[in-house]
């Protein structure tokens, strides 16, 4: 049995492309990052207002150098476009009201991820935890 059947054998629930997928990462041929996605959040003086920064920074330990730029979609408008082209991939704004950012991750490989975070005003820090496996160069 080669090693792709052995890794499918010993886990059932992974479909055929997913272990093909985790068999490249064990043969060197791909590479992954693991990244969080939040924000943090402070309630104004005011009492209506909001600081808060929306976020896509390393986790685990992992390098950045694979990303390219993040773009953070805050508003449909052609100014609700925030491009940031090195780290650390942060808009920090002011609001009274939470909603939901559209992130756009676009690696060096130019293999693009997207992420859907909803800001959260109920806590000081909200963040998930996500990976993106991309193919190595050869």
């Amino acid at each position: 049995m080669g090693d792709l059947e052995e890794h499918l054998a010993t886990c059932p629930h992974e479909t055929e492309w997913q272990a093909a997928e985790a068999h490249k990462l064990i043969e060197g041929k791909a590479r992954g990052i693991s990244l969080l996605v939040g924000n943090t959040h402070q309630a104004m003086p005011d009492g209506l207002h909001h600081q808060w920064t929306v976020f896509v920074k390393a986790a685990d330990g992992s390098d950045l150098e694979a990303v390219e730029q993040v773009t953070f979609l805050l508003h449909p408008s052609p100014d609700g476009w925030v491009v940031c082209t090195r780290a650390p991939f942060a808009v920090a704004q002011q609001s009274w009201g939470t909603f939901s950012v559209k992130i756009e991750v676009l690696l060096r490989n130019k293999q693009v991820a997207r992420f859907e975070h909803y800001l959260d005003f109920g806590c000081p820090l909200t963040q998930d935890s996500h990976y993106i496996q991309f193919a190595v160069s050869p």
